[in-house]
């Protein structure tokens, strides 16, 4: 991203899809320098490992403006994944959901979280706690 803010490019009407698990605020600054230069970040982080992508099976959590998530699910639904989860307009829910959905299945066996909560809140739904 640096490379395309410091090249002088016209980035304006462009879409970037990040389809790493990156901290919610990373993704929501990078949002904002985007949005700086009339560009869109879509949050995309995906679940399924490499044997799954090599048979198109990932399923992508996605996030940022409707209409730049509807742009991009021809390329994504059947050819790199079967499924998306969308997560809503915030860019930073996606990253919410997939974090979550590593800490879930870490805890499968600990029941360390209580994960009824959890997506209501990537939704925005309930307000961060304290």
């Amino acid at each position: 991203m640096k490379l395309a803010f410091a090249g002088g490019s016209d980035l304006s009407n462009k879409i970037f899809v990040d389809c790493s698990t990156v901290h919610p605020d990373t993704i929501k600054k990078l949002s904002s320098d985007l949005a700086k230069h009339e560009a869109v970040l879509l949050s995309a982080p995906v679940f399924g490992g490499p044997s799954v992508a090599a048979t198109g099976g990932l399923v992508f959590a996605i996030s940022g403006p409707e209409s730049a998530c509807l742009t991009v699910e021809k390329y994504i639904t059947d050819v790199m994944g079967r499924k998306l989860i969308n997560c809503g307009e915030n860019a930073s829910n996606a990253s919410l959901l997939k974090i979550g959905g590593k800490n879930r299945s870490w805890d499968r066996s600990n029941g360390a979280v209580d994960h009824g909560v959890f997506w209501p809140y990537c939704r925005g739904l309930l307000q961060k706690p304290g």
